[in-house]
């Protein structure tokens, strides 16, 4: 989360430095009980995008390892 997104939640316009820290709380509260929720679905335990389920059948294990790209999926580069 950053500073911009945590400005952007400031209630009371004469104390931002309170609502800010209040914030920042909720939010890593938040982020830290769902690290151990088993039943709900959170961005520590949700399936991958592309997840088809089928293992590869390699001979070596080094090739049997799954692996996500890093970066923005939306963005692609055009070469024209």
């Amino acid at each position: 989360m950053g500073f911009s997104e945590l400005k952007k939640s400031v209630r009371n316009r004469a104390k931002p430095e309170g609502s800010i820290i209040e914030a920042w709380v909720q939010y890593e509260s938040l982020t830290f009980c769902g690290m151990y929720l088993k039943d709900v679905e959170t961005a520590f335990n949700r399936p991958q995008r592309n997840n088809d389920g089928g293992m590869r059948k390699e001979k070596l294990s080094v090739f049997a390892q799954s692996a996500r790209p890093f970066g923005d999926p939306g963005q692609e580069e055009s070469r024209e």
